[in-house]
């Protein structure tokens, strides 16, 4: 399973295994993974792109697979490009970040429906455009050096990701705004990096909405294991 590279999961290199359970699908295959337990159906229609992240991302569960959840968010503020800058710095391979849909439509990385814990605004994402939403510091809460940092768009994470050869998992939060699926379907598109992504949420009809707009999506669904 995965690992963490921190001494505990709140310094921000995430083991995801020990509190949920992922079920991955592709193309109608599909790999579970609870607690262990694993087994996996190849799809053989993927893209080139797409077949060598997905053997990535389908390596035995015996190695150990380091993400970054919101990047590494117990070094530096969480979802912000520093937090993924240190993550990879730190050894992880996949980055983990949440997503909320601005008002002017723009996909942005943060976690709360709200922007008050992190930047100090009392405005909710959705209500914001995403200029306005550039305007807000993003890092001053976490330390005094990361004054400055911005709330990372979906296109730069994408960037990123390419830059540093990296999967990214997608979280759209239960609170997204309406139709946050279809801006998410036409972004990953427009990049041409859908192969890199794993989309997920805790609703599954969010995750049939998605793939009813594109079904070789990579989707995963998040539950809590008691």
């Amino acid at each position: 399973g995965m690992e963490s590279l921190a001494t505990s999961e709140e310094r921000g290199i995430h083991c995801s295994q020990r509190c949920k359970a992922t079920s991955f699908a592709r193309g109608g295959k599909a790999r579970r993974e609870t607690r262990g337990a694993d087994s996996w159906v190849a799809p053989e229609t993927l893209s080139a792109p797409a077949r060598e992240v997905s053997a990535r991302i389908s390596e035995p569960m015996g190695r150990t697979w380091v993400v970054g959840h919101r990047g590494a968010s117990g070094h530096a503020p969480e979802n912000t490009m520093a937090a993924f800058r240190l993550a990879v710095e730190m050894g992880a391979t996949f980055i983990e970040t949440d997503l909320h849909l601005t008002r002017d439509a723009h996909l942005v990385c943060v976690h709360d429906a709200t922007l008050e814990r992190t930047t100090g605004s009392n405005a909710a994402v959705k209500d914001l455009t995403l200029a306005q939403l550039h305007e807000l510091d993003a890092g001053s809460w976490f330390g005094a050096k990361f004054a400055g940092e911005r709330i990372p768009t979906l296109e730069g994470i994408l960037n990123f990701a390419r830059e540093k050869d990296i999967v990214v998992f997608l979280e759209v939060k239960q609170e997204a705004a309406w139709g946050i699926e279809h801006g998410l379907v036409a972004a990953l598109r427009d990049a041409k990096e859908a192969a890199r992504a794993v989309i997920l949420s805790f609703r599954p009809g969010m995750l049939r909405n998605v793939r009813r707009l594109d079904n070789t999506l990579m989707t995963g669904l998040l539950f809590h294991v008691m």
